[in-house]
C-alpha cells in the first residue's frame, strides 16, 4: 500500500507545473465546446442540450485522463524511469493503481467545474443520481487503462500523443456522445453501440440529469470493457523486475 501512495505522490509531483495545460484542455476547451453545442442545441429542444454538456465532459475526461497518462507512460518508458521504479521491488499493479489515483485527482477540478459552469450558463437543472459515482469511476478506469496501453505500446512520445488524440476524436464522433441519437444516421447509431464513450456518456447523463430508467446495460458494458482494458494495461506495462 505504501508503494501505491508513493507512486501517486511521484506522479502528482511530476505534473505540478502542468496547470496551464490542465486549465486549457481540462476546463476552458470543454466549457467552450459545451457552450457552443449547447447554444445550438437549445433550438432543437428535448435532451439535445444535455448531450452538449456530456460531450464537453467526455472531451475533458479523454484529454485529462487518457491523453495525459499516455504521454506520461511513453515518456517514462523512453527515459528508463519505469525500469528504475521496477528495480525498487514494487509491483506493477501498485504503479498502475498509484498512477490512476494521481491522474484522477488531477482531473477532479475539470470534472467539477465543467458541468457546473455549463449548466449554470445554459440555465439547465441538475437531477443527480447515485449512478454518477459508478459511471465516473468506470469511465475514469477505462480511459486511464486505454491511455496506459497506448503509452506502453508506442515507440515515442509523439506517436503516443498522436494515437491518443486520434482515439479521442474517434470516440467522440462515433455515436451519440455529444449529439442526440435521432440526429445521427442509422449506420452511425449502430456503430455507436460498440463505442465505450457512448455508454459512458449515457451513464453520466443519467447520473446528472436523470431519465426514464437506470441504464443498466451501459453500466454493465462499462464494467466489462473496463476489466478488459485494465488487464491490458497491467500486462502491457514494461515492468522489468525479475523477482515479480
Amino acid at each position: 500500500m505504501s508503494n501505491t501512495f508513493t507512486f501517486t505522490r511521484i506522479q502528482l509531483t511530476n505534473w505540478r507545473w502542468s496547470w496551464p495545460s490542465m486549465l486549457l484542455t481540462g476546463i476552458v476547451v470543454p466549457v467552450l465546446m459545451s457552450l457552443g453545442l449547447g447554444v445550438y442545441a437549445q433550438n432543437l429542444g428535448g435532451a439535445a442540450v444535455e448531450y452538449a454538456v456530456i460531450g464537453g465532459l467526455s472531451f475533458s475526461l479523454l484529454f485529462e485522463l487518457q491523453g495525459k497518462i499516455a504521454t506520461n507512460i511513453s515518456f517514462m518508458k523512453a527515459n528508463g524511469a519505469l525500469d528504475q521504479l521496477a528495480a525498487t521491488g514494487a509491483k506493477r499493479l501498485q504503479f498502475v493503481v498509484g498512477s490512476f489515483i494521481a491522474f484522477s485527482l488531477l482531473a477532479t477540478p475539470s470534472l467539477l467545474i465543467t458541468p457546473v459552469a455549463v449548466v449554470k450558463i445554459l440555465g439547465l437543472s441538475l437531477s443527480p443520481s447515485f449512478t454518477i459515482i459508478p459511471a465516473l469511476f468506470f469511465a475514469g478506469c477505462a480511459f486511464l487503462s486505454a491511455g496506459m496501453i497506448i503509452g506502453a505500446l508506442c515507440s515515442s512520445l509523439e506517436q503516443a500523443s498522436s494515437i491518443s488524440l486520434l482515439l479521442t476524436i474517434t470516440l467522440l464522433s462515433l455515436g451519440p456522445v455529444a449529439v442526440p441519437e435521432d440526429l445521427l444516421p442509422s449506420w452511425l447509431q449502430i456503430v455507436g453501440e460498440a463505442n465505450p464513450a457512448v455508454h459512458i456518456s449515457e451513464a453520466i447523463r443519467y447520473g446528472l440529469f436523470g431519465g426514464d430508467g437506470i441504464p443498466w446495460v451501459s453500466i454493465a458494458y462499462l464494467v466489462g470493457v473496463t476489466a478488459i482494458l485494465l488487464i491490458g494495461a497491467v500486462v502491457s506495462l514494461p515492468w522489468r523486475h525479475k523477482r515479480e
